[in-house]
């Protein structure tokens, strides 16, 4: 799932509470993704979130919210689906 705001990206986790969460600081002119980190940090959440944003302040604003989230960056790593 896609989500253009925090207000839906947090909608969703809330409601889906995915495995696995890639976040992009930059969401759109004046738009980022800390209220999303924020929430994860807020109620604890267990799964996986990769920093896929190639802006490295949004990178250490993210993961110094969340500390548990790894950098890296589309093009850096690949992702396997499994049958």
């Amino acid at each position: 799932m896609l989500a253009a705001t925090s207000d839906d990206a947090n909608r969703i986790i809330f409601q889906v509470w995915p495995r696995v969460i890639f976040l992009d600081y930059d969401l759109a002119p004046g738009i980022s993704s800390e209220p999303v980190a924020e929430y994860l940090a807020m109620t604890s959440y267990r799964g996986a979130v990769y920093i896929h944003s190639h802006n490295p302040f949004g990178q250490q604003v993210l993961q110094r919210i969340f500390a548990t989230a790894v950098i890296a960056p589309f093009g850096e790593f690949e992702i396997q689906r499994h049958a």
